[in-house]
């Protein structure tokens, strides 16, 4: 390391720790914040291609279940991490981990392949999804969605990329249109509902699910 570096290094140092104290995650725990020795073993896995026997706490079981799992890839999704994993008992069958659920983890001598056709089917899944909860051969939709004439919209779309197929034009009346090839689901459908603004355009597949909410909506809550 040149003296530049070590100076810039040493400058880092003496600022670390008063910037950990002066930052703030509202509502939020950075995804990194595992077991140092845990998160080691998860990446060695990932990276060496090592089985990896996992005490996993699922969301549907209040005991969690071990299993050994083979993991293909690492998605930051909403700010959570997820392993993308290989059945090796299924060989057209893939399923998330996430991570903070792990609670224990045993790297296992034994490797596996990754078949180059699975991983571009993985990373085609994900390229053309909007979240993980869509189907494993998601079909995508072209989705419209307006939101009103402000300056504050189209910077928010710019800023923020919510798909890789998004683009956002403007109305004759400037509002802002928001376009996107994605799937239909419950990922998508929650994303527009954060956005009490906002008017679905186009497909009527969308509007139909927006509506089975607002009646259920209606059903708990009233007029």
């Amino acid at each position: 390391m040149d003296s530049a570096g070590e100076m810039a290094y040493g400058m880092f140092e003496d600022l670390d720790e008063p910037f950990e104290k002066s930052t703030f995650l509202l509502g939020d725990q950075h995804p990194l914040a595992l077991d140092g020795d845990l998160f080691n073993d998860l990446l060695t896995s990932l990276v060496k291609r090592q089985k990896l026997k996992i005490l996993y706490q699922k969301g549907n079981s209040e005991k969690p279940v071990e299993k050994v799992v083979c993991p293909a890839k690492l998605v930051l999704f909403k700010n959570e991490l997820y392993f993308v994993c290989m059945s090796e008992s299924e060989g057209k069958w893939d399923f998330f981990v996430k991570l903070c659920r792990i609670l224990k983890a045993e790297l296992l001598e034994d490797t596996f392949t990754s078949n180059p056709k699975r991983v571009a089917r993985i990373e085609k899944r994900l390229i053309e999804s909007f979240g993980i909860l869509d189907a494993s051969n998601p079909k995508p939709h072209k989705i419209v969605v307006r939101f009103p004439a402000d300056p504050y919209y189209k910077l928010i779309f710019i800023e923020k990329k919510y798909h890789n197929s998004q683009k956002i034009s403007m109305d004759k009346k400037g509002n802002i249109v928001l376009s996107m090839n994605v799937p239909i689901g419950i990922d998508l459908v929650n994303w527009v509902l954060s956005w009490p603004e906002a008017v679905v355009v186009e497909p009527k597949e969308l509007k139909e699910d927006l509506r089975e909410v607002a009646r259920t909506l209606t059903k708990k809550y009233g007029i």
